[in-house]
Formats: structure tokens, C-alpha cells, sequence
């Protein structure tokens, strides 16, 4: 069976339901706040567990490995085109 870190219950939160992490169980899962993680069904000896897992960040190449434009193809919008044309709407400094 695997390691037991803590005990905690389902509770109603608004709309849904959660649960209350400790402390000793966020270092266990090496997991902070704001840490994206995914809920994952395990088969164990014929019981199905929950799992955390954290979500990794994608890197830069990762987030553009399905880009097909090039700079040239970049097409600015309207409202920034010719910026540089208008005059202050505030405290800039131009």
C-alpha cells in the first residue's frame, strides 16, 4: 500500500467541493500555492486511489512548437498601428 501521508474529508466549498491539504502533505508532494495539478485515477490492487499531480509548465518551445507564422506574416492590430502618431493621453512622456 502506498505511504500514508495524512487524513483529511471532503468538504463543501461554494458550488462544489474540496479538500484541505496540510502542510506535511504539500512538502510530501513537493507541491506550494498556486501549483496547477491534475486529479489522476489509479488502479491499486484492485482500488481505484487519487492522485495529485502537479502540472508542469510548459517551456517557450513547447508553447510554440505548432507555430507556423513567421514575422512576416505578422499582421500588427489596428490599434496599434501608427501609435507613435497620437499624442499623450495621459502622463506619458514622449
Amino acid at each position: 500500500m502506498p505511504d500514508e501521508v495524512s487524513k483529511t474529508k471532503v468538504a463543501k466549498w461554494g458550488n462544489g467541493h474540496g479538500i484541505f491539504l496540510s502542510k506535511k502533505t504539500l512538502e510530501a508532494g513537493d507541491l506550494r500555492e498556486g501549483t496547477k495539478i491534475k486529479v489522476v485515477k489509479i488502479n491499486y490492487h484492485g482500488k481505484s486511489l487519487l492522485a495529485l499531480e502537479p502540472i508542469a509548465k510548459p517551456t517557450l518551445a513547447e508553447k510554440y512548437a505548432n507555430y507556423n507564422g513567421t514575422p512576416d506574416s505578422y499582421e500588427q492590430p489596428d490599434d496599434l498601428k501608427n501609435w507613435s502618431d497620437n499624442h499623450p493621453a495621459g502622463k506619458e512622456i514622449w
